[in-house]
Order: structure tokens, then sequence, then C-alpha cells
């Protein structure tokens, strides 16, 4: 546990213990805390006090209770996270959606068959570095592939992260992630069916979440976790299994140019120092696309984030209008 956790926590100790949040079922919570579990919702205090949605208990957070509660507890306090994955919510409202809270450790897992994509690959590394967290990409299913070093070579023209291709089904291969959870919270995101849930069984040796196995017609895997989950591999660490993402708002802080470089260059070079990248002659980003160079669905991820700063912009400054 971080010291500012347990900073936190020294505070209350006398009137509340600490649990953890491993599930969410709307504004139901199961916590933990040394293998002891709980269910519990949040007080009403604690509700009026709740700005966002953001700020709701999610997997992964530290929460209090009052000490000595029954079976059905209320949480009565969130402790201030450390880090955050989010993305945007879907649809027109564009509310970030925290979906895993004090997480160390991000595994991006892509699968080195008909469904690997650096579009994919790009939308992830978003919402992790967002969260400015280490990043470990894990290439699945290595077994049902001869070229492994493509996929090793295409993703390292997207990030310079740590790679592991693995088969989940080989101990050494399973060890390898285990050994870099060690002490660590970490999660485990990526598309569905692409083995995130098999990686966990094998970490913990038991058949915890539910896996199908590959279509052969296309060589994917059918999507099994429904919830997010906090699963403890040994002493002090811990994994998320999380739903398969199909579609990517991730939540982009700052500066825009960092998590999209590649547009940002390629801007350079643009006819008009104002160019929009949409219609305008001798505009040198949509030149890159036509080429191949750079993909058109990373084009539109951009806008969505300068969108998605815009909105943020403005909503600050009402809130500074209204303080």
């Amino acid at each position: 546990m971080k010291e500012i956790i347990k900073n936190e926590y020294e505070k209350f100790k006398d009137l509340m213990d600490l649990y953890r949040v491993i599930t969410v079922n709307k504004t139901n919570y199961v916590l933990s805390k040394n293998n002891k579990l709980v269910n519990a919702t949040i007080s009403g205090r604690l509700r009026y006090n709740i700005i966002s949605i953001s700020d709701y208990p999610v997997v992964g957070d530290y929460v209090m209770i009052p000490k000595d509660s029954d079976d059905v507890s209320v949480i009565e306090r969130i402790i201030p996270r450390y880090s955050e994955l989010s993305r945007l919510g879907v649809g027109q409202q564009m509310n970030k959606q925290v979906f895993a809270a004090n997480i160390d450790l991000v595994f991006i897992v892509l699968s080195m068959n008909v469904d690997f994509n650096l579009t994919k690959l790009r939308n992830f590394i978003n919402i992790s570095y967002s969260a400015n967290v280490e990043t470990v990409i894990i290439l699945t299913k290595k077994d049902l592939v001869t070229d492994i070093d493509y996929y090793v070579n295409e993703v390292s023209k997207v990030v310079d992260s740590k790679v592991l291709c693995v088969n989940s089904f080989d101990v050494d291969d399973i060890n390898r992630i285990k050994n870099i959870c060690l002490d660590k919270t970490s999660i485990l995101i990526g598309s569905s069916g692409v083995g995130k849930s098999t990686i966990i069984n094998s970490l913990i040796n038991e058949q915890h979440f539910k896996t199908n196995t590959i279509r052969t017609s296309d060589d994917q895997g059918r999507h099994t976790t429904v919830h997010r989950e906090l699963i403890e591999i040994e002493k002090n660490s811990y994994i998320i299994d999380t739903p398969g993402i199909r579609i990517i708002n991730s939540h982009i802080i700052g500066e825009i140019d960092e998590h999209f470089d590649d547009i940002f260059d390629a801007s350079k070079k643009c006819s008009f120092r104002d160019c929009s990248h949409q219609h305008e002659p001798g505009c040198n980003v949509l030149f890159e696309i036509d080429n191949g160079t750079i993909e058109k669905d990373r084009l539109e991820q951009y806008f969505k984030a300068l969108k998605y700063n815009r909105f943020l912009e403005k909503r600050n400054k009402n809130k500074e209008k209204k303080a």
C-alpha cells in the first residue's frame, strides 16, 4: 500500500476501517480487506457531495466504512486516488468515465491474428499515458502465428514500451507476466476476445473467469468478461480484468501534441499555419493519410481529443465565473 493511502487512513483509523473496491454493480459495491468481503452502498452524505460521475467509487478505490459494520456496510469516505484510468462517455454526453483507480501498471493486450490493429493500440496507449503509469504491451496467441517479429516491429512503430509475446497457456510466459505484477496493482485492457481472462486464470491457476474458444471462421475470440473485478494474484499483488472496449474515447488531458506527435509533426509542413486538416489545399496531414503514413482513424481520434479539450476549457471557465 502506498504512503499516500496509509497517511489518509491514519486520519480516520479510530472510527473507520479501510477496504478496497473489488467489484461494482451500479450502486452496489463489493469490498475486500484481508480476504474478508462485505457488500456496501455509499452514504447519503457522500452522495450529496459527489459532483460528477467520475467521483463515484470504482474498482481499485480505497474506501472507508464505519468499524463493526454489518453484512451491508456504508461507504463514508473515498481515499483520494493516486492514479485513475478513464475515457470519455459514449454518445453526446462528454463526461469523463473513470473505470479503474490506484493503478500502477497497465497491460495493453492485443492478439497476433486478424484482431491486430495499431489504431486500437494508439487509443489504448492514450488511456494509459494519460494516467501516467507504467505500460507493457502483451501480444497473445503467439502459437497461432509464424512471424512474431512482424508484430513486434509494428508495435515498436507506435510505442517504445516493453513487449511480451505470449501463449496464455504456457507456464513460462505466464511467469514472465507475474514477475512484472509483483507488489503492484495491474490492469488488463484490450478488445474482446484477445485473451485477457485466460491470462488471469493462468496467473491465479484457476478458472476464475469464464473463457470461450476462438471462432474458427476468423480466429477471433468471443467476449466473455462482463464486469471489472480486482483479483489478488499473490500477497500485495493485484490485477483487474476488464470487459472488451469496442469504442474507445480516450480522456486526454494536457498537451494534445504529446499524444498525437505524428499528426503534429506532419502539420508542420502544411501550407497554412492554421490548417484544420479537413479540406485545405496543401494539407500535409491529409497527404500523409492518402499515402498511408497516418491512419484516417488516427485523425478522427485527434479531432475528438481537440473537441473534448475545448469542452473542458469552456466548462472550467464557467466554473470560475460562478466561483
